[in-house]
């Protein structure tokens, strides 16, 4: 079961960002086959460790929040897309699925979570830059 539901998750991921340029034209297309492919990882990493062993290690108090937030961005790109019929919606919550997707990788590298909080660190503060220097000079948003 693992190898077929993280072969399928491989296929759809390849879709879905073969189709990333397109985001514009088809947000829900992408949504569907990118979240499908999301779910098909999560069910892989099921097969291999179990299912209580996997909710138990995924609502352990370091990764609950993690968690929550990549459970909470496919749930939110699957509505946004289905329900809603939202474009921009689906397009802020794929951005959010997809962030949360690689930090949910990255917590499984050793030091992949350091190397994310300087990237993140350096995009804030090249974002402050730019929005508080167009405003004024001294002042400062709370970025």
């Amino acid at each position: 079961a693992f190898g077929v539901f993280l072969l399928v998750g491989c296929l759809l991921m390849a879709i879905s960002f073969a189709s990333l340029p397109l985001i514009l034209l088809a947000p829900h297309k992408f949504a569907f086959v990118f979240t499908g492919g999301s779910l098909c990882f999560m069910g892989s990493f099921s097969a291999l460790k179990g299912t209580p062993a996997l909710l138990a290690h995924l609502t352990s108090p370091d990764r609950i929040w993690l968690s929550a937030g990549y459970v909470g961005s496919m749930a939110g790109t699957l509505w946004a897309s289905m329900w809603a019929r939202s474009t921009l919606l689906t397009i802020v919550f794929s951005c959010v699925q997809i962030s949360s997707l690689l930090w949910f990788f990255a917590s499984y590298i050793p030091g992949g979570s350091t190397v994310l909080g300087v990237v993140c660190d350096f995009v804030k503060g090249g974002l402050r830059r730019a929005c508080c220097g167009c405003f004024s000079k001294g002042g400062s948003l709370p970025l």
